[in-house]
């Protein structure tokens, strides 16, 4: 156990900041999968031993640039591949997550969401498009770093677990769990996981949070400034977003329109819920057309009903079609604005 868990620490330490949409994890061109075993059978370094589980959960413990850990300050997982062997099954994406304090030292690891099912195909890479917020962050006044990593979990026996055995006798591979971590481990986390050297084969990629790059003080990665609620203070986000696409908490798609409302639908972008203001302003000038409050749960989309003023009524009724500007406040994450299309 103490192996594996330096080595996440080490990870952590050295994840960059983010910036424009990135890849995670193993490089699939360069790897094979060779394990022909399932979550039946735990490799060790005396050979497989009998887990006495169906499911079981790998994480990547490999350093540098296959890391699979989120860079500051965290992002969303888009789309995840997996280069799997046969006989293939039952899948999903699981994101632990590592916490550490400076009073209890780390612990890992804690279950923090998951992809839905899908099956790989067999003998090649499998894409798939998912959406799981992931986070990185630092609280200095309460010494508390968290950093979530990606995991592959199989779900089902007589499944080859999608990995590469390097046959160096490390372990370097990997920290498996058996069984799988998953929603019923609840806030307690999970201390039951081993270092072996089976590499699993996934990687992801990742659309950061804006602020990750400039916002960034030093080489410590906490962002300057605190509300005085005590959050971290992101920078605008047009400040960070020179090098690349970068997310705000949430962010608006184009929606539709009535005489008296709009609904515009948010996606929240954070680990945790999503609570704040979005302001509808007029393209030219500025001007209000409405706003709203909102809570969103961790990665979901909800249609916001934003109540019309009477320039935006005006509006409304002239035009079947408005773009707007769209200004959304999150509490605990960066702001975001951009524009959108009303349809009625």
């Amino acid at each position: 156990m103490a192996l594996p868990l330096l080595i996440l620490i080490a990870l952590a330490a050295s994840a960059t900041p983010a910036a424009a949409q990135q890849r995670l994890g193993t490089n699939l061109a360069t790897h094979t999968p060779n394990a022909s075993f399932d979550c039946t059978a735990t490799p060790s370094a005396v050979g497989l031993l009998p887990s006495g589980v169906t499911n079981c959960t790998y994480l990547s413990t490999v350093f540098g640039a296959q890391s699979t850990a989120a860079p500051f300050p965290g992002g969303v997982i888009t789309r995840v591949r997996v280069k799997a062997a046969a006989p293939t099954g039952p899948m999903r994406v699981v994101v632990a997550r590592q916490i550490g304090t400076t009073t209890s030292g780390i612990g890992c690891c804690f279950y923090a969401g998951e992809s839905q099912t899908f099956t790989p195909r067999a003998n090649t890479t499998t894409a798939v498009r998912v959406r799981l917020p992931v986070e990185n962050s630092i609280d200095p006044v309460n010494g508390v770093r968290v950093v979530d990593y990606l995991a592959l979990s199989v779900l089902a026996p007589g499944v080859a677990i999608p990995g590469q055995i390097p046959g160096n006798g490390q372990l370097d591979g990997s920290l498996a769990f058996f069984p799988r971590l998953s929603r019923a481990d609840g806030p307690s986390g999970r201390v039951d996981g081993y270092g072996n050297s089976l590499v699993p084969l996934l990687n992801a990629d990742f659309t950061p949070l804006c602020g990750g790059a400039s916002g960034a003080a030093g080489v410590s990665g906490i962002p300057r400034g605190r509300t005085a609620r005590g959050e971290l203070r992101f920078p605008d986000p047009r400040a960070t977003a020179a090098a690349g696409r970068c997310l705000g908490g949430a962010s608006a798609r184009n929606g539709s329109l009535s005489r008296k409302r709009a609904k515009v639908p948010l996606d929240c972008n954070l680990s945790s819920r999503c609570a704040g203001k979005l302001k509808l302003r007029s393209k030219r000038g500025g001007g209000k057309l409405g706003d709203s409050k909102f809570k969103i749960r961790s990665g979901a989309r909800k249609r916001v009903n934003v109540k019309l003023s009477k320039a935006g009524k005006r509006a409304a009724k002239r035009k079947r079609k408005l773009t707007v500007k769209a200004r959304i406040r999150v509490a605990g994450g960066p702001n975001d604005k951009d524009k959108i299309k009303l349809k009625r």
